[in-house]
């Protein structure tokens, strides 16, 4: 079915209806045009890239704490093996480590033991039998929680072993003093 139309000189021509050729070639058309796909790129790409940098921002705080926790654990073990200190007196090296790691003196402990033959004794400051081999040792444990900038929710409860979401840092040195 056809419309008649006037044109602005008084000529009449035909309109046709738009019919399903016409609809596919537009389709077409706008199927083959570019323009604004790059946004469309960028912003599913942001969402990503924004958590990976977060992501590793987060990795990397947590690491620089483990690593301040080991040095001051190691720096501590260091302070044993210096000048002629007494082998019965070894306590001042809790408020040593926690001092090094920013932590209180309760996440420290300082284990010190002397083994007879290679069998742990219970005094440090006992003395083997005759011809058994000596040896004392001293370790030092230091830990703090770590408290993660953001919330991960599927990973943070196989990781954390402390309440409220901070995940347990630890770390221990030891050295034989005799």
């Amino acid at each position: 079915m056809a419309h008649r139309a006037s044109s602005k000189e008084g000529v009449s021509r035909t309109r046709r209806p738009v019919g399903f050729r016409r609809i596919v070639r537009r389709g077409l058309r706008i199927g083959r045009d570019e323009r604004g796909v790059s946004v469309l790129e960028f912003a599913l790409f942001v969402p990503v890239l924004a958590l990976m940098i977060l992501g590793t921002i987060d990795l990397a705080r947590g690491l620089a704490a483990e690593f301040k926790i080991e040095q001051a654990a190691q720096r501590t073990i260091e302070l044993a093996t210096l000048g002629n200190r007494p082998l019965a007196d070894y306590s001042f090296l809790r408020a040593e480590a926690a001092t090094a790691a920013g932590v209180p003196v309760a996440n420290v402990t300082l284990d010190q033991w002397l083994e007879c033959n290679n069998t742990r004794q219970a005094s440090f400051t006992g003395a083997c039998t005759a011809g058994q081999q000596a040896a004392r040792y001293i370790t030092i444990s230091v830990f703090t929680d770590y408290t993660p900038m953001f919330e991960w929710i599927p990973f943070i409860g196989r990781l954390s072993n402390a309440a409220n979401g901070k995940i347990r840092i630890t770390a221990d040195s030891g050295v034989r003093v005799q």
